[in-house]
C-alpha cells in the first residue's frame, strides 16, 4: 500500500544504501520508513529499546523492503566503528547519512553529554563514514531553528545547552564541506521548528508546561512528524541549496 505521506517516488532509491541515526521512533523512524519505501536498503540505528528498533525492522521487511537494526551508542567511538563495519560487510557502503539523532535534556546525564551526542559524536560519526561512501552520496544533518539561529535569536531557557551544543555540530559539520566537496559527497542541514510529538517538544513540555502551545501560536502551525520527515527525505535526494541550508516553514520568528 503506497504511504501518502511519502514524498519519495516507489524505486527512486533502488539499489542505494541508506542509514539514519537515532531512527527506532519519531522523525528518524518515519525517514528511514520513506526511504525503504522508495527502494533503498536501510539501517536503523538506536541506542537502547532493542524492540522498538527490531519491530520497525521486521515491518519494512514484511512490506518487502530490505532493512536492517543496528545498536550503537554514537558517543561510543567503538560502537560507531562496530556499526560501520556492519554497514560494510552487510551492505558494501554508504549513499545516505541522516545525522537526526540528538539529546541533551534526558535525565541522569553527565554535564557535557549534549556537547558529546550533538557536536563531538557527529562529527565522528561523520568522519567514520566517509571512507564507505561514494561520489554522488548525500549527507544530511538535521536540527531545529532553535539551534540553527540560536546565535542570532532567542530560545526558550529549557533548551539553550541543547540549541547551543546542536549549532556547535552544525558548525563542526560545515567545516568538513571542502573534504565533502573534494570527495563529490552533497551535504545539507535541514532546519525546522519544534516538531510535534517529537520527544524534544515532549520534555521541554514537562520543562516548561504549555512552551509548545506558545510556540505553535507564535509560528501559526508546527510539522508533524511525519511531515517534517518528508522534508529530511526529500533533502537527501533534491539539488543542495547554495548555502547547504534548507529551512523548513516560517523562519520571520527568528530573525531571518
Amino acid at each position: 500500500m503506497t504511504n501518502p505521506n511519502n514524498p519519495l517516488a516507489a524505486g527512486s532509491l533502488d539499489g542505494l544504501r541508506a542509514l539514519v541515526t537515532g531512527s527506532s521512533r519519531g522523525i528518524g523512524a518515519d525517514t528511514v520508513t520513506y526511504f525503504a519505501e522508495a527502494g533503498a536498503s536501510v539501517v536503523i540505528n538506536y541506542r537502547n529499546k532493542a524492540a522498538r528498533a527490531e519491530k520497525l525492522a521486521d515491518k519494512l521487511v514484511a512490506d518487502g523492503a530490505s532493512a536492517v537494526a543496528i545498536c550503537a551508542d554514537l558517543t561510543d567511538d567503538a560502537s560507531v566503528a562496530g556499526m560501520f563495519q556492519r554497514v560494510q560487510d552487510e551492505l558494501g557502503g554508504l549513499d545516505i547519512l541522516v545525522l537526526n539523532a540528538s539529546g541533551g535534556m534526558e535525565s541522569g546525564m553527565d554535564a557535557d553529554y549534549a556537547t558529546k551526542l550533538n557536536r563531538d559524536a557527529q562529527l565522528h560519526v561523520l568522519n567514520t563514514a566517509i571512507p564507505l561512501m561514494q561520489p554522488g552520496s548525500r549527507v544530511v544533518f538535521v536540527t531545529s531553528h532553535q539551534a540553527h539561529f540560536v546565535k542570532s535569536a532567542e530560545t526558550m531557557p529549557e533548551y539553550l545547552p541543547v540549541a547551543l551544543s546542536k549549532r556547535a555540530g552544525e558548525d563542526a559539520l560545515r567545516d568538513l564541506i571542502p573534504t565533502l566537496d573534494s570527495a563529490g559527497i552533497g551535504f545539507v542541514v535541514v532546519s525546522g521548528d519544534m516538531i510535534e510529538g517529537t520527544i524534544t517538544a515532549t520534555l521541554l513540555e514537562r520543562a516548561n508546561p504549555g512552551a509548545i502551545s506558545s510556540r505553535k501560536e507564535a509560528a501559526g502551525r508546527l510539522y508533524n512528524v511525519a511531515e517534517f520527515a518528508a522534508e529530511v527525505a526529500r533533502a537527501a535526494v533534491d539539488p543542495i541549496p547554495a548555502d547547504h541550508t534548507r529551512l523548513v516553514g516560517d523562519v520571520s520568528e527568528f530573525g531571518a
